[in-house]
C-alpha cells in the first residue's frame, strides 16, 4: 500500500518538476511571440494540476482546496492548448479565444464555489475518490470542443501544406493531442482512473510540444521512434537472454551454485559485449529497411548512376532517358522531364520526358524567372517556392499554364563547372505524399553526379549534329551555288563567241539573265556571312522599328516583288519587340522571298502581328501559294532544306538561317498551312513590357 502511496504522489510531483524547467526554459526564449505565450500558459495550467494532485495526498485535511487547485489546472488546459495550436499553426481565431476566456472565468468561478466538485476524499493507499457538482458536464463540453478544435486545426493544416518540414512539424502537437486524449479517457475506467495515466500523457505532450517549439530545424519524427527501437531491441534481447541463461543454470539445472553464478555471469558479459554490435548493425540495417526504405533504393538507384556516368555514355537520348526511368522507377513520380540548355538560344527545351503529353513542347527561355533563381542557387525550387515568392508574381498568364499543365512539383538545377545546362523537373508522387528532405537530396545529389556527363553527351551531340550540319551545309552551297554560276559561265561564254552577230534584243536577254544569276549567288554568300555572324556574334537586343525593318527588307527584295508582280499588304502600326534590327531584316527576308517565290499567281503576301498571352510578340507573312503537307512542313526549318527544287531556283539555306537567329533571340519559327489553302510562316520575339 505505501509503496502505491508514493507512486500516485511522486508521479505528479515529477510532472510538476518537468513542467517547471520547461517553463523556465520557456520563459527564458519566448520573449514577445505568441506562440511562447501560449505554451507558457499551458504549461503553467499543467504545473496548478500537478501540484493539486500531488497535494490532495501529502495534505489530506485540506483536500477538498487542493482539488479546487487542481480543477483550476485542469479547466485551463483545453483553452491555452487551443491558443498554442492556432499560434504554430500561425492562424487568427480570436473570437474563439474570447469566447474560451469568457467561459473559463465562469468556470473557474463555479470551482470556487464548490460547483465542480462538492465532495473529495483520500482512500487507502493514495487512491482518491471525489463527488462531482453540476457544472462537470460544462466543463466536459467546454473541454470536448476546444480540444477537438485544436485537433481539427492540426489535421487540417496537415492535409493542406505541401511543406515537408511544416507537415514533420504538425505531426508532434498531432501525437500530443492523441496522447492527451487517450490519457483523459482512463478516466473514465475505475481501474485506469486510480493509476496517474493522465499525468505521464500529458507531461509527454508536453515534451512533445516543446521540441516541436524549440526545435525548428526538426528531425522527422521516424528518426525519434528509429532510434528508440535501436537502442530497445538490442537492450531487450541480451538483457532477455543473459538472465534466462542465469536463470535456467540457477534455478532449473542447479549447474552453478555460490561463486559459480559470478563466473557465469562474467563469461556471459564478455559473450554480450563481443556480440552487441553485431547485434546493433543488425538491428539498424533492419530498421533502416523498415522506416527508410526508399531512402535505401534511392541510395541504390544513386550507385548505379554513378556507374554509368563513370562508363562516359556520351549518347544524350539513352542517358537522359535512363536517368529519368531510374528516377520514376525508384521514387515512385508521376511524370518528369529533362530540360537542356540550347546552345545558340540559350533556352532550356523539352529532350526527354515521363508521364506527359508525347506532343508537349515545353521550354524556358534564357531570362525566365525559373532559369534565373536556378542559376543563382545551388538547391532545389519547388512550387510552393514559385507560389510564395515574389520574384515569380511577374510570370504571365501563359507561363502559369504552362506550369500547370505539366504539373511540376520540383525542378532541380544541373550544373556544370558552375554554369546552368540543364533541369530536372519532377511531378507529385503516386503515394501523393510531399518531397522530403532526404528526397530533395537525393535529387540534388543526382544532378550533381550526372551533370558533368551531360553536359559532355550534350556537347558531343553539339558536335555530331554540326559535322553533319558541315557536311549538309557544303553539299547544299554547292550544289545551290553551282546552278547559278554554271548559268552564269554559259551565258558568259556564249557572249564570248557570239556578241559580234548576236542581235540587241537576245544580247539583252543573256545579260539580264547574266544579272539575276549573279544575283543569286550574291545573295547566297550573303547568306553565308549572316550564317557565320549569327553562329560567332553576341548581340545585344534592343526595341525594334519593324516597320523599318520590314521596309529594308522590302527594298532588299524590290526585284523579285516587279518580277513576280506581288502584292505585299503591310499593316499601319507594329507592336514593339525585342531583338537585333539586322538580323530581323533578314528573317523578313527570307519569309517574304519564300512567300514570293512559292505563293499564288500573282503572289499576293500579307504581313501582321500579334501580343501573346506570354509577354511575346508572333509576327507572321501568309501566302496564298498551295500549301504544305504535313511531312513537308516537318522537314521545313531543318537544316539546309529547301521547299522544292524542282518548282523554283530557291536555295537551301533560308529557312535554317531563320530559325537560328529567332532562337538566338529568345523566340521561336512556326508554320501553319494546309494543302490548296496557303501557307502562314511566323516566328515570336519577347515583348517590351510597359
Amino acid at each position: 500500500m505505501e509503496v502505491r502511496f508514493w507512486f500516485l504522489t511522486l508521479t505528479p510531483l515529477l510532472a510538476l518538476l518537468s513542467y517547471a524547467i520547461l517553463l523556465a526554459i520557456v520563459i527564458q526564449r519566448g520573449r514577445r511571440s505568441p506562440l511562447y505565450h501560449f505554451f507558457a500558459f499551458y504549461l503553467l495550467a499543467m504545473s496548478v494540476w500537478s501540484l493539486g494532485s500531488a497535494m490532495m495526498r501529502l495534505d489530506p485535511s485540506r483536500i477538498l482546496l487542493w482539488n479546487k487547485v487542481l480543477t483550476g489546472g485542469a479547466v485551463a488546459m483545453p483553452l491555452t492548448f487551443f491558443g498554442f495550436v492556432q499560434a504554430f499553426l500561425d492562424e487568427r481565431r480570436d473570437r474563439w479565444l474570447w469566447i474560451g476566456f469568457a467561459i473559463l472565468l465562469g468556470l473557474e468561478a463555479t470551482t470556487a464555489l464548490g460547483l465542480m466538485v462538492t465532495h473529495a476524499r483520500l482512500l487507502e493507499g493514495g487512491l482518491l475518490d471525489v463527488d462531482t457538482g453540476p457544472a462537470v458536464f460544462a466543463n466536459a463540453a467546454y473541454w470536448t470542443f476546444f480540444v477537438g478544435f485544436a485537433a481539427w486545426s492540426l489535421v487540417r493544416a496537415y492535409r493542406r501544406t505541401q511543406d515537408s518540414v511544416l507537415r514533420n512539424r504538425i505531426r508532434y502537437p498531432l501525437l500530443g493531442v492523441f496522447l492527451v486524449l487517450l490519457g483523459g479517457s482512463t478516466n473514465t475506467v475505475p481501474a485506469l482512473g486510480a493509476l496517474p495515466i493522465d499525468h505521464a500523457a500529458n507531461l509527454l505532450n508536453a515534451f512533445l510540444l516543446a521540441y516541436a517549439v524549440l526545435r525548428y530545424q526538426l528531425l522527422d519524427i521516424r528518426l525519434v521512434v528509429r532510434k528508440g527501437l535501436f537502442y530497445s531491441i538490442p537492450i531487450i534481447i541480451i538483457g532477455a537472454g543473459y538472465f534466462l541463461i542465469v536463470f535456467l543454470a540457477v534455478n532449473l539445472f542447479h549447474l552453478v551454485t555460490g561463486y559459480q553464478v559470478l563466473l557465469l555471469s562474467l563469461i556471459l558479459a564478455a559473450v554480450t559485449a563481443m556480440a552487441v554490435q553485431p547485434l546493433r548493425d543488425r538491428v539498424r540495417a533492419w530498421l533502416d529497411r523498415l522506416f527508410f526504405r526508399e531512402k535505401y533504393n534511392s541510395s541504390l538507384m544513386l550507385q548505379r548512376l554513378s556507374r554509368t556516368v563513370a562508363s562516359s555514355v556520351l549518347d544524350l537520348h539513352r542517358l537522359t532517358n535512363m536517368i529519368l526511368d531510374e528516377v520514376i522507377t525508384t521514387m515512385h513520380i508521376e511524370r518528369a522531364a529533362f530540360l537542356l540548355k540550347q546552345e545558340e538560344s540559350g533556352e532550356f527545351c523539352l529532350i526527354a520526358q515521363r508521364g506527359l503529353d508525347p506532343n508537349a513542347d515545353f521550354r524556358l527561355r534564357q531570362d525566365h524567372p525559373i532559369v534565373h533563381w536556378l542559376s543563382r542557387h545551388e538547391h532545389v525550387l519547388t512550387r510552393h517556392d514559385i507560389d510564395m515568392t515574389p520574384q515569380f508574381k511577374a510570370l504571365w498568364r501563359q507561363e502559369w499554364e504552362d506550369l500547370a499543365r505539366i504539373g511540376t512539383e520540383l525542378f532541380i538545377p544541373l550544373k556544370a563547372r558552375g554554369e546552368l545546362v540543364g533541369i530536372v523537373a519532377v511531378g507529385p508522387k503516386l503515394s501523393e505524399e510531399t518531397y522530403s528532405r532526404d528526397d530533395q537530396l537525393t535529387l540534388t545529389t543526382l544532378a550533381n553526379q550526372t551533370a558533368v556527363a551531360i553536359e559532355n553527351a550534350r556537347l558531343y551531340d553539339a558536335e555530331c549534329q554540326r559535322a553533319a550540319e558541315l557536311d549538309a551545309f557544303a553539299h547544299t552551297v554547292a550544289h545551290d551555288l553551282q546552278n547559278p554560276l554554271g548559268l552564269v559561265i554559259g551565258f558568259a561564254e556564249a557572249l564570248e563567241e557570239d556578241h559580234a552577230t548576236m542581235p540587241d534584243e537576245e544580247l539583252g536577254r543573256y545579260l539580264h539573265t547574266i544579272a539575276r544569276n549573279v544575283r543569286k549567288a550574291s545573295s547566297i554568300v550573303s547568306e553565308l556571312f549572316l550564317l557565320a555572324e549569327v553562329s560567332q556574334m553576341e548581340v545585344q537586343a534592343g526595341p525594334l522599328d519593324m516597320a523599318s525593318i520590314v521596309a529594308e527588307a522590302q527594298q532588299r527584295l524590290a526585284h523579285i516583288i516587279e518580277e513576280y508582280q506581288a502584292e505585299i499588304i503591310v499593316p499601319e502600326t507594329w507592336p514593339v519587340a525585342l531583338g537585333y534590327g539586322p538580323w530581323v531584316e533578314g528573317v523578313w527576308a527570307n519569309y517574304l522571298s519564300n512567300a514570293i517565290k512559292y505563293g499564288g499567281q500573282p503572289p499576293r503576301v500579307e504581313l501582321g502581328a500579334t501580343t501573346q498571352a506570354d509577354g511575346m510578340v508572333r509576327f507572321w507573312v501568309c501566302d496564298n501559294g498551295h500549301g504544305l503537307t504535313p511531312e513537308e512542313q516537318a522537314s521545313l526549318f531543318t537544316p539546309f532544306t529547301r521547299l522544292d527544287w524542282a518548282r523554283t531556283g530557291g536555295h537551301g539555306l533560308g529557312l535554317s538561317i531563320v530559325r537560328r537567329i529567332v532562337e538566338k533571340l529568345g523566340g521561336q519559327v512556326g508554320i501553319e498551312s494546309e494543302v490548296g489553302q496557303g501557307s502562314v510562316f511566323s516566328f515570336t520575339l519577347p515583348g517590351v513590357v510597359t
